[in-house]
């Protein structure tokens, strides 16, 4: 995806400059497919093996545990391995998109979440009900989907929006369900954000294209590619596991407005 791009084309100008060269894996994400690769890099005496953490197959690979090379993973936790982490605060990240629209006026606030396992999207939902609990309070029927997909964000938009009593506002746990659920409501001719607020955690060119703009929680790809060169950089001076946090960044562009009811009743 976008952001997997755009942190493969920094990291490959930075290890250009290091002399070094950059052999990118296109998986699926099988185990199969992982263990040739990872069989491959060991054969051919790799320095580095920087992977987003997206596939279990690593963790359960004898291969990964014994690779005898310096292992970066960001985006997503894998426990169990012996490597350097650069993860995102996906959980106060999710908790500034709520507290805004929470401070707006919303009480009932959707989130299509991510895939169960991955501790991003663990987070993500972590800091959803954190801030609800805090708040007006949690309706478990306000999270649906569970996946990356912009299908998923069409088909978890049509169970939100369905209900009896929908949400005000929904948040979407990446921007591929985003555009899905975008791609929703420009079909039924839903307004945003008059009739319905977004907020996508994850950011993507287009965004800034659509209407007023889609509000949006940016994940420094600058950030992320300054600490994997610096953990790459200093591999031989660290006596342990090094861990990163990155925090996102709220953007508020135009796709987020008090709810109807609240500004209707303002201007009376």
């Amino acid at each position: 995806d976008q952001f997997q791009i755009s942190i493969l084309a920094g990291l490959t100008d930075r290890m250009r400059d290091r002399g070094r060269i950059v052999v990118p894996l296109t998986h699926d994400g099988s185990p199969g497919t992982m263990q040739k690769a990872l069989r491959f890099f060991a054969e051919h005496r790799i320095e580095a093996l920087i992977a987003s953490g997206d596939f279990p197959a690593m963790q359960q690979s004898l291969l990964s545990q014994g690779l005898d090379t310096h292992l970066i993973l960001f985006n997503n936790e894998l426990p169990g391995l012996k490597c350097d982490r650069v993860l995102f605060n996906d959980a106060a990240g999710m908790g500034k998109a709520v507290e805004h629209l929470l401070r707006i006026g919303h009480r009932r606030i959707g989130l299509i979440a991510g895939r169960p396992g991955h501790s991003s999207a663990e987070g993500r939902l972590k800091g959803y009900l954190r801030a609800l609990e805090a708040g007006p309070g949690v309706d478990p029927m306000l999270v649906v989907g569970h996946e990356w997909s912009r299908h998923t964000g069409y088909i978890a938009g049509m169970e939100l929006l369905d209900r009896n009593d929908p949400p005000t506002a929904i948040i979407c746990a990446s921007y591929l369900s985003a555009l899905g659920l975008l791609d929703l409501v420009r079909e039924r001719g839903i307004t945003v954000p008059d009739r319905l607020s977004i907020i996508s955690f994850g950011d993507c060119d287009t965004f800034s294209l659509i209407g007023s703009g889609i509000d949006a929680l940016s994940m420094p790809v600058k950030a992320i590619i300054d600490h994997i060169d610096h953990l790459y950089a200093n591999r031989l001076k660290q006596r342990g596991p090094v861990q990163a946090v990155v925090d996102v960044e709220l953007i508020v562009r135009g796709s987020s407005a008090p709810p109807v009811q609240r500004r209707a009743s303002s201007q009376e």
